[in-house]
């Protein structure tokens, strides 16, 4: 794991760490970097101390892995660009995040970043125009039952998907699932852009894409080392452009603040993000951030992850208990694609789904398994 820390570290000069530990510890280090979606990066990492590497047969034995990477993260983007086109062509204004914008505005590279699907931030307004746009072309909604309850779930808010060859398209009408206190409201005429494939597309401002980054890596209790790093790596490498301020009254706002706290600590641990000053007179005025940071560490640390961590980490972090409320009755009462498919129910009867999403909680966790 030290060798893995010293491989997602912002600045490189820091790589101090002494290599040799031979070909199998090296291998399962490979494997530990693709655990934690970090392998891009560690390859690079061991290609860069190449001579410091005794016998150093196992770069050559991942190369084929890491350029495959490379060219699946450029065909995904140019199918993200298709889309846009498609969208844009039919009046619909979206904006791409994570996946590859986060590879280019994190790390200068779309090589560095392990992506499989690729997201998008619509309008609600557009939900309707979007999916039937989608279900007319060879793209096709990976939870079909959707389309019976369009309208409930264009008032909730709710994210939909299209599958495509070989990956997965997700429609969002708010960047965090949740109740509205979490939509970030983007400016949608104060948006950035980035260059994918040679083209500047519209992306969200840096303070947003910040947010969003936090909330993302509170939301899976910060359990691998990829959100901490494309955290870390974003706020280092655009530290000039950011406006600390905006974002602190933006995060205070939504009850958010502290996740952005969290990021920032883990990101010093372990990747060595320098903190502003600004950042560290909040950091110390907040008495129930050390535990949270501990428990963070230790979820990264640990081998095998809690299937609860989803469930219980981002209302930890949320600022006051009015907010935990509002997010735990979200959570446990707002049916989502998985209980309309396991309960199959006439449209007229919809409002039983608000019962059912409570119960399947309790069945699922009760049986250990996964709380979806």
């Amino acid at each position: 794991m030290k060798l893995l820390i010293s491989a997602i570290r912002v600045d490189g000069s820091q790589n101090t760490v002494e290599i040799g530990p031979g070909n199998h510890v090296l291998s399962l280090a490979m494997g530990l970097a693709t655990q934690h979606g970090v392998f891009p990066l560690f390859y690079k990492f061991l290609k860069e101390h190449e001579r410091e590497i005794p016998a150093g047969n196992v770069i050559q034995d991942h190369k084929l892995s890491y350029l495959g990477n490379v060219g699946r993260n450029m065909q995904l983007t140019q199918r993200l660009l298709n889309i846009l086109d498609l969208l844009s062509g039919n009046g619909v204004r979206a904006i791409p995040f994570k996946g590859p914008v986060i590879a280019v505005q994190a790390y200068g590279d779309i090589g560095l970043r392990s992506f499989c699907d690729l997201d998008m931030l619509i309008r609600p307004e557009d939900f309707f125009r979007v999916y039937d746009l989608m279900e007319s072309t060879e793209y096709r909604s990976i939870k079909p039952m959707i389309a019976r309850v369009k309208g409930l779930w264009r008032k909730t808010r709710r994210s939909f998907e299209f599958q495509g060859e070989n990956f997965f398209v997700d429609f969002h009408q708010q960047v965090a699932q949740g109740p509205w206190f979490l939509d970030l409201k983007i400016e949608w005429d104060n948006l950035s852009r980035v260059e994918l494939n040679g083209r500047k597309v519209p992306c969200m401002n840096l303070e947003d894409t910040i947010l969003m980054l936090a909330m993302h890596g509170t939301h899976h209790g910060w359990e691998l080392l990829k959100y901490v790093a494309d955290f870390a790596h974003m706020v280092s490498r655009q530290k000039h452009e950011i406006d600390w301020e905006k974002l602190v009254r933006k995060a205070g706002g939504m009850g958010v603040l502290r996740m952005v706290l969290i990021g920032m600590l883990l990101g010093r641990t372990f990747c060595g993000l320098t903190i502003p000053e600004r950042i560290e007179e909040l950091v110390a005025g907040d008495g129930k951030l050390a535990k949270l940071v501990t428990h963070f560490k230790g979820q990264v640390l640990e081998t095998r992850k809690s299937s609860l961590i989803p469930q219980t980490a981002l209302p930890r972090c949320l600022a006051s208990r009015r907010f935990q409320f509002r997010y735990l009755a979200y959570y446990l009462f707002n049916p989502t694609n998985m209980d309309v498919l396991a309960v199959r129910l006439p449209m007229f009867l919809y409002p039983l789904y608000f019962i059912i999403r409570p119960v399947r909680l309790l069945v699922n966790l009760a049986k250990g398994r996964k709380l979806s």
